[in-house]
């Protein structure tokens, strides 16, 4: 009877000892399995606190370019104000010579060296001259001279607005040769306001 007993306790120990075994394995599979988890979320969350450090300072960065971009901006309209203004100055202080110009005779004398070089490219025929009333001198001498080319020339008044020279059209009127000098003081804007800018830009 007691060797029975002896057998079903030691029995009884072993089966005992398995599960205690078992148990403890699936306890330290579990541990792990918990500890697994916890790396995976914790880098999880070590990758979103990096993500939204990058973006903020990625935000920060393209802020800080746009700020730069638009004072450079604001700066770049200031000169390109300014370079206009001074030509607008230059412009204004040139109508000026230029209203003193139109009665020295030199004056009269470069209209009709322009007039002169203008006539090797008309053809004979009539033609419709804008010049100003004051220049009675200036149309006398062009007049001659369109003669000696068989050219002839009805003379009308030029806007004082075009400030002196001439503008020749052909009687048709279908097209027209702008010898004023509003339009060379015009055509010339460009290139004074890019002298301007570049001086400016220094």
């Amino acid at each position: 009877m007691i060797l029975l007993e002896n057998k079903i306790a030691i029995f009884n120990k072993i089966v005992y000892l398995e599960r205690e075994k078992d148990c403890e394995a699936r306890i330290e599979a579990t541990k792990e399995e918990i500890e697994s988890t916890l790396q995976k979320k914790k880098k999880e969350l070590q990758d979103m606190k990096k993500e939204l450090i990058d973006r903020r300072i990625y935000l920060a960065n393209e802020k800080k370019y746009e700020m730069i971009g638009k004072a450079n901006e604001m700066k770049r309209i200031k000169k390109l104000e300014k370079a206009d203004e001074l030509v607008g100055l230059l412009i204004d202080g040139v109508y000026e010579k230029i209203k003193s110009y139109v009665k020295e005779d030199s004056y009269n004398d470069e209209q009709i060296n322009r007039f002169k070089k203008l006539l090797d490219n008309l053809q004979e025929g009539r033609y419709i001259v804008h010049v100003l009333d004051v220049d009675v001198e200036l149309k006398k001498s062009m007049e001659n001279l369109a003669k000696e080319k068989g050219i002839s020339l009805e003379f009308v008044s030029l806007d004082p607005k075009k400030l002196g020279g001439f503008i020749i059209l052909d009687e048709e009127m279908t097209y027209s040769i702008d010898k004023s000098l509003y339009k060379i003081l015009e055509d010339n804007r460009y290139e004074i306001g890019k002298m301007l800018h570049f001086a400016l830009k220094g």
